[in-house]
């Protein structure tokens, strides 16, 4: 009977074979389970069985796990950015119903453009570095009634920005009743 492509016996030998990020130096003594002491790329050594090096399922001595963990969390890095705040300000006032500004921006039909989605803040930092932000500087909505988007937006100060404000209502104000009021006799 012809064996299979890639299945071994196993007492065959593996030592100086590659697994992934393993290289595979000696057998270690013992009996039952056959196991190799093997070291990785990174140059730590770790003793691994032998069908697991096979099959794939062990391809490091933990470090690449730690690596891939580590490139999941990460989207895009820029989390701490001052930018990434303003990308994220913008996307609350329009979409975030609990956003006290959502009255002033998406219940008004203002929306953040796909481009600059928070998943793609590479983007929205790549279009705000070439259009001039500092820090100090607030983002503009040439249109105030358009969009989020790269052809609306602007980069100015907080001084120009007060200066662009729409008036906003005043709160009515309701006087409350005085104690005489609330004793009041027919």
């Amino acid at each position: 009977m012809r064996r299979g492509i890639g299945t071994r016996h196993p007492w065959e030998d593996l030592s100086g074979e590659q697994f992934g990020r393993l290289k595979v130096l000696s057998r270690e003594p013992g009996s039952g389970r056959v196991k190799y002491l093997c070291q990785c790329d990174c140059g730590n050594t770790r003793i691994v069985a032998a069908d697991k090096l096979r099959s794939g399922h062990t391809r490091s001595c933990g470090c690449l796990r730690s690596e891939v963990s580590a490139a999941r969390a990460t989207r895009h890095g820029g989390t701490r950015d001052p930018l990434y705040a303003v990308l994220n300000e913008m996307h609350q006032r329009c979409e975030n119903r609990n956003c006290y500004d959502y009255q002033w921006y998406g219940a008004k039909g203002v929306s953040v453009c796909q481009e600059w989605s928070l998943s793609n803040f590479p983007a929205f930092r790549s279009w705000a570095i070439s259009t001039g932000y500092t820090s100090g500087l607030t983002i503009d909505r040439i249109n105030p009634s358009g969009n989020y988007e790269p052809s609306n937006c602007r980069w100015i100060t907080i001084q120009e920005q007060q200066r662009n404000r729409r008036p906003r209502p005043a709160k009515e104000h309701i006087p409350t009743p005085s104690r005489e009021d609330e004793h009041e006799t027919i």
